[in-house]
This record gives structure tokens, C-alpha cells and sequence, in this order.
């Protein structure tokens, strides 16, 4: 299933971002909320649906493309 922490990376490879500032300006959301919901590991369902949005995905396929491409390394 995916996490913040993927969806943080996953957008940042995506438009060549460094930094999670950047993701969280480019999601329209406060740095320190981004850091909150990533320090607690929630991924809140507003989210999702902005990413299936943005990079047109069906929302009921969004675990599945995380779980397509999740790293080797257990992430």
C-alpha cells in the first residue's frame, strides 16, 4: 500500500523536484502540514485524490501504482 513517503518521492521524480518543500507548494498545502502528515505517516485521502487528478490515475488504481513500482529495498 502506499504511504506519504512514497507519494512525497513518486512527485518529486516526477517534476524533478529536490525538495519537499517544493512538493508541498506544488500540492497547494503548508510545508509543515506536509512534514506533519509525513512525521505521522498519513496519507490523507485528499491527497490521493489530487495525485490520481494530476497525473490521471483512477483513484480505486493508486495503491496498485504504488505497489507496481515499489523499491526493492521494502519501502
Amino acid at each position: 500500500m502506499g504511504n506519504i513517503k512514497q507519494l512525497i518521492e513518486r512527485v518529486k521524480n516526477r517534476e524533478g523536484f529536490k525538495y519537499d518543500g517544493q512538493v508541498a507548494e506544488h500540492v497547494g498545502v503548508d510545508r509543515a502540514k506536509l512534514a506533519n502528515w509525513k512525521n505521522r505517516n498519513n496519507l490523507p485521502y485528499k491527497l490521493q485524490e489530487w495525485y490520481c487528478n494530476k497525473y490521471d490515475i483512477q483513484l480505486k488504481d493508486f495503491h496498485e501504482e504504488f505497489e507496481k513500482t515499489k523499491p526493492s529495498n521494502g519501502w
